[in-house]
């Protein structure tokens, strides 16, 4: 049974235990009472969460569901999706957690920092950066190393200096 509260500090919208938001109540503006509010991404990497906009500002729809249904934010603590999936916003799936236990959880489900080639962001696979590392001591410049592969120069740079594939 999908049950409504007001959002906390934001009387003219409420929040469903299923992790909807609606506009609560007609304003001045003319809001329509129970219009559903549309969630949107953003499209940064870390914030591929769901946010509506209250009042023009943004909110991820996870915090408001926890805030409204559980309590505020435990100050250290952070949201986390137990089932790991950003868009799965109903109360029984959400908890406060510590940053740590967080990363622990991600890493877990195998959602975080998969390293080499299984990263999200990587453009090598492991044996082009085995082969990188035997070219770099050589006559060959880093440039042309990174022309080679279709990569950018500092990320040469980074590799020979064990900032990245360690």
């Amino acid at each position: 049974m999908e049950i409504w509260r007001t959002v906390v500090g934001h009387v003219e919208y409420e929040v469903s235990n299923h992790g909807r938001v609606r506009k609560a109540m007609t304003s001045e503006r003319g809001y329509r009472k129970g219009k559903m509010l549309k969630p949107y991404t953003t499209g940064k990497t870390a914030d591929w969460y769901p946010h509506v906009k209250l009042n023009s500002k943004p909110y991820a729809v996870h915090r408001l569901v926890l805030t409204t249904f559980v309590c505020r934010c435990p100050r250290g603590m952070e949201a986390n999706h137990k089932d790991g999936r950003k868009t799965n916003n109903h109360v029984s799936n959400l908890e406060w957690v510590t940053p740590s236990e967080n990363v622990k959880h991600a890493h877990k489900l195998g959602l975080k920092n998969m390293k080499g080639e299984k990263g999200p962001s990587s453009k090598l696979k492991d044996g082009e950066v085995w082969l990188i590392r035997k070219l770099l001591p050589t006559y060959l410049t880093q440039r042309y190393i990174a022309k080679m592969f279709k990569v950018h120069e500092s990320t040469i740079t980074s590799i020979k200096k064990g900032h990245t594939w360690t």
